[in-house]
């Protein structure tokens, strides 16, 4: 699931856009901003895959707040501009740090709005699917650890633990499995609500668990047994 904030200060289009996601879009987890201090501060926890923002973001500009936030950040989003005019900004959006993904003029028409979110979330799975690279944010840092040095992925709360290769185990980042599971390469695997694993190193799958090569044991769900046993075979390209 790819997360999408919506930054405006008009309450009307933040509850119908955020309504028109949430219907339209299951793969987008709305967030909503009235003011530009609460997209700062929530930007000190790491910047979302799309966002919305308005142009004339209250006595902000929009422009300069999505030129702030991506200052130092090298996974910048993708950001959809809202303005109230047609034509006042369609030089300036191009000038920033940030090349827009769209451009929606309010009232908002919900064809184009998922027209360039639709683009949005194509270009976000081709970028993580050619980079093969997990990227995170702790305190807006950016980390990345590649996908192929990852062992399996464990939920602790509201806490994603990245067991690696290489034994680290300070690699944890606040989030939600459900988040990651459509993001990951082929190669992962839900084998329980909090645990997916990277079946390059499955070992082998018993009843109750996943062996992982290492000797590591993970809990496998009655209800993921089928799936994982079936798509663990077709990742070993064996026939069905």
């Amino acid at each position: 699931m790819y997360a999408v904030w919506i930054c405006d200060d008009e309450t009307q289009y933040l509850d119908d856009l955020r309504e028109q996601i949430t219907t339209g879009m299951v793969s987008l987890q709305p967030v909503c901003f009235a003011t530009a201090d609460a997209v700062r501060e929530a930007a000190w926890e790491g910047l979302p895959d799309i966002l919305l923002m308005d142009i004339e973001f209250g006595q902000t500009s929009g422009l300069a707040l999505v030129d702030e936030l991506v200052e130092g950040a090298e996974k910048k989003p993708m950001v959809i501009y809202l303005s109230d005019f047609a034509e006042k900004y369609c030089q300036r959006i191009f000038t920033g740090k940030v090349k827009p993904a769209g451009y929606l003029t309010k009232p908002i028409e919900e064809a184009y709005l998922f027209f360039y979110l639709d683009s949005c979330v194509r270009e976000l799975q081709r970028l993580v699917a050619s980079d093969g690279v997990l990227t995170y944010y702790k305190k807006r840092v950016m980390y990345s650890v590649p996908c192929r040095e990852i062992v399996a992925l464990e939920s602790k709360g509201h806490t994603i633990q990245i067991c690696a290769r290489d034994g680290r185990t300070d690699r944890a980042f606040h989030g939600r499995l459900d988040e990651w599971e459509e993001k990951l390469p082929e190669e992962f695997v839900r084998v329980h609500k909090s645990y997916i694993v990277n079946m390059r190193y499955i070992d082998r799958i018993d009843r109750k668990n996943v062996l992982l090569q290492g000797g590591r044991a993970v809990p496998i769900s009655r209800s993921k047994q089928e799936e994982t046993r079936t798509r663990y075979l077709l990742y070993r390209g064996a026939r069905l």
